[in-house]
């Protein structure tokens, strides 16, 4: 209740939080275990029961008293919460609930079980909405995490697996990568112009062109995330190209005598076709990438889009900005100084490339002879290369997945659960793992999950992939259930098992499908020895009793089908009656069970 009430309404309320998931609660209900020998003597049905106990919650109105002055609502209440008054409910006669049934309160039957290092806990998962900000979540539950543990003493909360630990730490990566690009770019122009003045100006034309850069992710709805910031760091190379051309011709062009604006203007002009046909031409490569279908586009939609919108800002710089700094501050010392060193070799270098020049243009076949065989060998390099969509990460998180048999119980899975963690607990105790949270039956019952957060990587000598390889075998190994284990990625793919390959079998009939798609998993393993543990995602060995009713002896019993229903659903598995909120508690009255009829009642 504290749970439902005060936490839960604290967590939802944060910035981009969608929803709040619980998993492990179980509430207190009050139960009425009817013997259904002691109900056939009184000659009572279900449906007789079922009737006393829908009368327990009566709260209706009744008018109202009405004068000049005062208006007077009525309601007519006998509800009843309390277990000695469901017991004295009448269902005929003299016949009272408690003469056929013990009424008693106990916990609701679990439908989900979670842990915390082995301690039994409630579990709240927090669900963020689309095209939300984790990092802003991350902080805002954490702040409300101190505010609960601060605010209540009878309960602590306690962050399990934050995904915004690895985004943060790549995103500050990132930022230090962008910085160390920008120095090295900036450092290279000053190195190979040997002017401070003229090194200043594409210096300028990079921020410029990453703020508008920046905006442009702001106006097409992007996020600063890893890939729009991997994609601001390649365009640090890109934005400064063009300036460079630019500001190389504007200084040629001032060494051969023009005066500063003059130069700045016919050098502009004269490679105004190339920077922008080279801004085209790599718009023509970014943009189509951003419509690559499946995960594919997923990945490359925003990086694409953000490198063309920095090619064309940065060739708007360079056009535009280059120039007006250009007739400013490039003087004429800078283009009549004496050579440097560094000049001097490539002055040679050039020289020595107009006679290579000189050489190819004579022998035309040369040249497309050597580009026709980089091209072959780039093809049979491409074939030997490995192929994958993204490379492993060390998210410093890994997931277990376990599943049983169809048809098993959550007191089942619980237990092969329990050989999972047995098996990851040294971890937690050598310090690798900080906490193991188990999951067990929240999505099915034959289902489990166990989420192990690593410890920082500095803090930890194997990484992530080395610590999923080391317990692989033994988890394979658990009889009775089928493990699986993974770590999570920047596009967030949810693998089945730990391949990479779904094939899709077609047909119209589901037997013959299954049988085929048994004989070619039965293929698989004999013939590719390096794919392991094909798996088959249809399985028909779910458990089925069917009951066959003989309409006719129902018939002659005087049993109707809807009666006979009910109580087969009240004695299987439960048939919920009332759902309401009974003085300021909520109560839920139920079927349940099937050796006898139990009422669930829901309360504080």
């Amino acid at each position: 209740r504290v749970v439902e009430k005060d936490v839960v309404p604290m967590l939802i309320s944060i910035k981009g939080v969608a929803d709040v998931a619980l998993a492990g609660n179980r509430q207190r209900v009050l139960r009425v275990a009817v013997d259904p020998l002691r109900m056939t003597s009184f000659n009572l049905s279900v449906n007789d029961v079922s009737a006393a106990l829908m009368q327990a919650p009566f709260d209706v109105p009744a008018g109202s008293f009405r004068s000049s002055d005062q208006e007077l609502i009525v309601r007519a209440n006998a509800s009843i919460v309390d277990a000695n008054d469901v017991a004295d409910i009448v269902i005929r006669d003299s016949v009272r609930v408690g003469d056929i049934a013990k009424v008693y309160f106990g916990p609701a039957d679990a439908d989900s079980m979670t842990r915390l290092n082995g301690k039994n806990i409630l579990g709240l998962g927090i669900i963020r909405q689309a095209r939300s900000n984790t990092i802003e979540i991350s902080a805002g539950v954490n702040a409300a995490v101190d505010r609960i543990n601060a605010r209540f003493t009878n309960l602590e909360a306690v962050v399990t697996d934050d995904q915004a630990t690895f985004i943060r730490s790549s995103v500050t990566e990132v930022l230090i990568t962008l910085a160390l690009t920008v120095m090295i770019v900036i450092s290279t122009i000053w190195l190979f112009m040997g002017s401070l003045r003229a090194t200043l100006i594409p210096s300028v034309a990079i921020p410029v062109a990453l703020v508008g850069t920046v905006a442009a992710i702001w106006l097409l709805g992007f996020s600063i995330n890893i890939l729009t910031l991997l994609a601001l760091v390649l365009a640090t190379g890109l934005v400064v190209d063009d300036a460079i051309v630019v500001l190389e011709n504007i200084q040629r062009r001032r060494a051969q005598g023009l005066g500063a604006r003059a130069a700045a203007v016919l050098g502009t002009r004269q490679v105004f076709f190339a920077v922008v046909a080279t801004t085209v031409v790599l718009i023509s490569v970014f943009v189509p990438i951003s419509f690559l279908p499946s995960t594919a586009g997923r990945l490359f939609r925003e990086f694409g889009i953000v490198l063309a919108a920095a090619v064309i800002i940065s060739s708007f710089v360079a056009l535009s900005l280059v120039p007006a700094a250009a007739a400013r501050l490039v003087k004429a010392q800078d283009t009549d100084r004496v050579p440097n060193l560094l000049e001097r070799v490539g002055q040679g270098l050039a020289s020595r490339y107009r006679q290579s020049l000189a050489v190819l243009l004579d022998r035309p076949w040369l040249p497309v002879g050597i580009a026709v065989l980089f091209a072959v060998g780039g093809g049979i390099a491409y074939q030997a290369l490995d192929h994958e969509l993204i490379p492993p990460e060390d998210r410093g998180v890994i997931n277990i997945f376990a599943s049983g048999p169809d048809g098993v119980g959550i007191n089942y899975m619980d237990r092969q659960t329990e050989k999972v963690e047995a098996i990851v607990r040294p971890l937690l105790e050598s310090g690798e793992v900080t906490s193991l949270f188990t999951v067990v039956g929240a999505w099915d019952l034959n289902r489990s999950r166990i989420i192990m957060p690593l410890a920082d990587w500095s803090e930890r000598e194997r990484s992530q992939q080395e610590i999923e390889n080391s317990l692989r075998d033994e988890l394979s190994q658990i009889p009775g259930a089928r493990v699986g284990i993974w770590g999570s990625n920047s596009l967030n793919l949810r693998r089945r098992g730990d391949g990479g390959v779904s094939i899709a079998l077609l047909g119209n009939d589901y037997d013959e499908i299954y049988e085929a798609a048994k004989r070619y998993t039965q293929a698989i393993e004999e013939r590719l020895p390096n794919l392991s543990r094909p798996n088959i995602w249809y399985d028909p060995t779910q458990p089925q009793l069917t009951v066959d009713i003989d309409r006719r002896r129902a018939a002659d019993l005087g049993i109707d089908l809807p009666a006979l229903a009910a109580t087969l659903r009240a004695m299987i598995d439960g048939d919920e009656l009332i759902d309401r909120t009974l003085m300021t508690r909520p109560c839920r009255f139920c079927w349940n069970r099937p050796a006898a009829i139990s009422m669930i009642l829901p309360t504080s």
